[in-house]
């Protein structure tokens, strides 16, 4: 099924719904679908072949069914009732830039929930908008295509949801992320890469009992907690790249690992204390620093298994304290020749020194500075 012209409903204050189904041959839509002032209640598209969208789609409701693919080659998909947009099937994006937005340009601010229910994939720069109630859903591979094979987007921007869902176990960008809502992490271990040094922002909390990795050469930020309603099983980091602590609190189940850099700043939001920085791990996971960590603030690591520094602690930018816990049989093992803060230094555990590997602490010396009278 080819349709050539524009597809639209009536132009009065009434909306029709439309639903196309095929069994065997794809469906193509040439030229735009719907649009503001001709009303398309429900679209509804199934096809096993290909459904294929080659301008801009601006319906009340969007769905298309479980099987074959949907290629979106236009710029935009636009719902504009709150009701919902759900891709049963695999998304293809072909254009250089695409935007999915429930909230019918910001005319609806409440939006509507978008659910990618397969993979989403293609070259292209992607914007979702799902305004203050609804929930982004990435329940298959993100940068994924339909066999599994890497085909990443070039950025990903949620700019508005009440909460991000990830259940495909990966989020694959050639450029940056941005996560302006929370962020929930579902049913299975997740990655999170970008593969040409974008920078990785959690701007709210993330949370979830998965495994999370991150990868990237450029910076990763949390900006809220991780953790806090539900740890994350364990957190893992990449180099090189900076990772930038400003939520106050990184809690997991189990490991915790910075392969890059750590700067840790100000706690903004509640119930981590402001100017503090926690790592916890709630039951014995090792915590461990493989680079340097920086940042003018109190930093508490809380663990029974292993704390590890293995890179410079404060020396660019001196904490102002650090704390370890006394719990288990773990230990604090310190690698990186130096350990310098503006005020206390409180190890509750037992410490183990090591040969320091960077400069400008000298081989085979480990340095604990204070740089005012702290303990």
């Amino acid at each position: 099924i080819v349709f050539s012209g524009t597809v639209k409903g009536s132009s009065n204050t009434t909306s029709y719904d439309l639903s196309l189904s095929t069994s065997g041959s794809g469906i193509t839509f040439n030229r735009s679908v719907g649009g503001l002032n001709e009303r398309i209640g429900i679209l509804y598209v199934s096809s096993p072949g290909s459904i294929v969208f080659n301008d801009d789609v601006t319906v009340g409701h969007l769905e298309t069914g479980a099987t074959g693919r949907t290629y979106l080659n236009g710029s935009k998909a636009t719902t504009t009732s709150t009701s919902s947009m759900i891709f049963g099937n695999d998304v293809v994006i072909n254009s250089t830039n695409f935007t999915f937005d429930s909230t019918n340009s910001g005319a609806l601010p409440s939006g509507a929930s978008i659910t990618f229910q397969k993979s989403l994939s293609g070259d292209s720069s992607v914007v979702v908008q799902a305004g203050s109630s609804g929930v982004v859903k990435f329940q298959g591979p993100v940068g994924k295509d339909y066999l599994s094979a890497s085909s990443p987007l070039k950025d990903l921007t949620i700019t508005s949801a009440a909460q991000i869902e990830i259940s495909g176990g990966a989020v694959f960008t050639t450029g940056a992320q941005m996560y302006s809502s929370p962020v929930v992490i579902n049913t299975s271990a997740a990655e999170f890469k970008s593969t040409l040094a974008g920078d990785i922002t959690f701007a709210k909390t993330l949370d979830g009992a998965q495994a999370v990795t991150i990868t990237t050469a450029g910076n990763t930020r949390f900006n809220d907690k991780v953790g806090f309603t539900t740890p994350l099983t364990s957190l893992t980091t990449d180099t090189p790249g900076t990772t930038y602590i400003n939520g106050g609190l990184i809690q997991t189940t189990s490991t915790q690992t910075f392969n890059d850099a750590v700067v840790v700043g100000t706690a903004a939001v509640a119930p981590a204390t402001v100017g503090v920085t926690q790592f916890v791990s709630t039951t014995n996971g090792a915590i461990t620093f493989n680079s340097a960590l920086d940042g003018n603030n109190d930093v508490a690591v809380n663990t029974a298994g292993n704390t590890t520094f293995n890179g410079k602690v404060g020396f660019t930018t001196a904490l102002n304290s650090l704390t370890t816990d006394f719990a288990g049989t773990g230990k604090t093992y310190i690698n990186g020749g130096l350990i310098q803060t503006t005020s206390t230094q409180t190890f509750n555990d037992a410490v183990v020194v090591g040969t320091a590997a960077v400069a400008p602490a000298t081989v085979g010396v480990t340095q604990f500075v204070s740089t005012t009278n702290g303990a």
